[in-house]
């Protein structure tokens, strides 16, 4: 088992950009980005009223086998 720490942000419009992954081992990082930059557009974050990017910071755990 090992955790992938991913950080990406949510921009004003609901969409994923800017996306880093922490692996160790490079195909792991490839499949985390991919992963991520497959989520749906979602709600954008939103202060004062305003709509404002968001950053988020996942951890992902795999299972090797």
């Amino acid at each position: 088992k090992t955790r992938i720490y991913v950080q990406f942000k949510i921009n004003k419009e609901g969409s994923v950009f800017d996306v880093e992954a922490r692996a160790s081992h490079s195909v792991l990082k490839e499949h985390t980005t991919e992963m991520i930059n497959k989520l749906p557009v979602m709600k954008p974050g939103k202060h004062k009223g305003k709509k404002v990017k968001v950053a988020y910071t996942l951890p992902i755990s795999f299972e090797i086998k």
